[in-house]
């Protein structure tokens, strides 16, 4: 599945469908959407279970003791990169990069909307210090997303406190699935498109972060998951076809005939 048929299904123009994908309020065109792109709960899976689902429980029983292990002995780290607790609705959080996305940050710019539409991502200065985190989040993405690890960060979110209700829009996201793995909690409260659910320590979820969604921290300590994308090998093709409608990568292209 394409834009091209995307948008046909739904007798639009594929300017139309970008436009709806990322601005419409309105959770229908996102969750169609991810009904053909999402490696785990999509229709190629043949499972009208799965189409109904806005959350999928991957893995259970994960040792998380060796994450937490290297988390607590660089405790400085979460100060290092306050940018996510400065988004109104992750202001209760904070962050640890262990891959980030890359671009070049350009002056008078929307840097935030840019950021969103990037495809590529590394590794961060700080993932060096949680090789055993990093080497279990690469296994899962290709075992169980068959695909690569994108974008990955450990956060931690304050007692009784909330991540706000929102969706993550931009053509990143699009191509991808947003998985958690929650090591500390008192039972992670999270809502997707209407559908409510607890996440608990061990355990490995998927869920379909272009619907709006939040998160609660009802226990009295941090609740820290692991948050981080895959891009399944099957979606190879709707990254360079995401590429050539954003205008990031359409300038790019136009800066060697400037120079020249």
């Amino acid at each position: 599945m394409n834009l091209a048929e995307f948008a046909r299904m739904f007798d639009c123009s594929v300017p139309d469908i970008l436009a709806r994908l990322r601005n419409d309020k309105n959770d229908f065109w996102r969750w169609w959407w991810t009904q053909f792109a999402s490696e785990p709960m999509g229709m190629h899976h043949g499972s009208l279970e799965r189409t109904r689902s806005h959350f999928g429980k991957i893995m259970n029983g994960v040792d998380v003791a060796p994450f937490l292990q290297e988390i607590d002995a660089q405790e400085e780290n979460w100060l290092l990169n306050t940018k996510r607790s400065k988004i109104g609705v992750q202001q209760h959080t904070q962050s640890i990069q262990l891959r980030r996305a890359v671009f070049t940050s350009v002056p008078g710019a929307n840097n935030v909307q840019t950021m969103m539409d990037v495809q590529e991502s590394e590794v961060g200065e700080l993932a060096v210090h949680y090789p055993r985190l990093v080497h279990f989040l690469e296994r899962f993405a290709e075992h169980h997303g068959k695909g690569s690890l994108s974008r990955a960060m450990i956060v931690r979110l304050t007692p009784k406190m909330e991540v706000g209700r929102h969706w993550d829009s931009g053509y990143y996201y699009l191509c991808r699935d947003r998985y958690h793995l929650v090591l500390k909690s008192a039972g992670s409260r999270m809502e997707c498109g209407g559908v409510r659910c607890v996440w608990n320590v061990g355990e490995a979820w998927w869920f379909n972060n272009n619907l709006w969604h939040s998160a609660g921290n009802e226990g009295d300590d941090w609740r820290i998951h692991v948050i981080f994308d895959v891009l399944p090998h099957r979606n190879a093709a709707l990254v360079d076809e995401f590429k050539r409608h954003t205008q990031y990568y359409q300038t790019k292209q136009l800066e060697p005939a400037a120079a020249g």
